[in-house]
């Protein structure tokens, strides 16, 4: 770190020099163009014109051809990372089951469309305008979608499998692309500026909810175990088993829910702190119905196993809801330590994103 003073020049305008170590390693001479950021945290960011977006805006890259499997995750990945146009090429052709297999992973992530699928390239491209782009909806969506599966999973535990694993398979392709939305630019914020400035959301709350995202996707596979776990049950779950782990399950969610919204709204450290005692105390009843499982007479030990595995998924999904209600108690241990922070499109009669 260099200190220097400001410099007040002609019209108002301040300047203030760099070493020139700085200047050489990064290519700059004077009259170069620089980008020069301000953010509502007090930081100013100069950057070269040169180096600007270069690392985000697109990538191409050479896979095998014939292996459906490596293009399906070579493309998802590279949309991930952030990449805007994504360029598949390789020294063989590719087939028709490698260009059915891109086809299918565009439709599949927000707002990515295949360009070009030939036996010599495949190039996709998101056309989602960030500016358009509200991560704290996305994360909202995210979370009525994976509570919305986990229900299913969770009521009325006696009834059949089949129905459940079908509700399963309608809304988990919706969470994946909700969480690669997330993730994709949650990425590009961390190497462009203008991507922040875009979304209108400071980065330590993009990380926050990035974070959130991941922790509820968990819950879908959370809620997969419970599903799992029923399937192995030979004979009808005892009703007041049944009606436990719908009270409990209905419990993990409202700590789920209540968590997630104390992130996205700004929750003070009182509120935050309260979802995490609830969720300690969905901890504590899933222990004592689990002794009650082993200690009572439910069956075959399979089906002892099976009930208490049911009861384990509950207890973690609760869990998630913990690990969301944390990042809610940093946030605002650092907004009740740290200066009044603006965003850029929150004032009044402004859609906050």
């Amino acid at each position: 770190m260099e200190t220097r003073k400001l410099q007040k020049v002609g019209g108002g305008t301040y300047t203030v020099s760099i070493p020139k170590e700085w200047a050489t390693d990064h290519h700059l001479e004077a009259g170069a163009p620089v980008h020069v950021y301000t953010h509502d945290d007090g930081t100013l960011v100069v950057r070269s014109s040169r180096r600007d977006e270069e690392p985000i805006e697109s990538v191409t890259l050479d896979v095998s051809a014939g292996d459906s499997a490596d293009v399906e995750r070579v493309l998802h990945a590279a949309y991930t990372a952030g990449f805007t146009d994504v360029t598949l090429t390789t020294t063989e052709s590719f087939t028709d089951a490698d260009r059915r297999a891109a086809r299918s992973v565009a439709s599949t992530l927000a707002g990515a469309e295949l360009l070009d699928a030939t036996e010599e390239e495949i190039a996709m491209r998101n056309f989602l305008d960030s500016g358009e782009v509200s991560m704290r909806q996305a994360v909202g969506q995210l979370r009525f979608l994976t509570l919305a599966i986990h229900r299913t999973a969770t009521a009325d535990v006696g009834a059949g499998v089949e129905e459940r694993r079908e509700g399963l398979r309608q809304r988990e392709g919706d969470v994946e692309r909700f969480f690669g939305l997330v993730t994709h630019h949650f990425t590009r914020a961390l190497a462009s500026l203008q991507e922040v400035d875009a979304l209108g959301v400071s980065r330590l709350d993009l990380f926050a909810y990035y974070l959130s995202a991941r922790r509820l996707t968990a819950v879908v596979a959370h809620a997969r175990t419970v599903i799992a776990e029923l399937e192995r049950v030979d004979r009808p779950v005892p009703e007041a088993f049944a009606d436990e782990v719908d009270a409990l399950a209905e419990a993990a969610r409202d700590v789920i829910e209540r968590a997630t919204t104390a992130v996205l709204n700004d929750a003070t450290l009182a509120d935050a702190s309260d979802v995490l005692v609830d969720a300690e105390n969905v901890a504590a009843r899933a222990a004592d119905a689990r002794h009650a499982v082993h200690d009572g007479e439910t069956g075959a030990r399979a089906d002892v196993r099976a009930l208490a595995g049911v009861l384990d998924g509950v207890e973690r999904t609760a869990e998630c809801g913990a690990e969301i209600a944390e990042i809610a108690v940093h946030t605002a241990i650092r907004a009740e330590h740290e200066p009044q922070r603006g965003c850029p499109g929150t004032g009044s009669g402004a859609t906050s994103r």
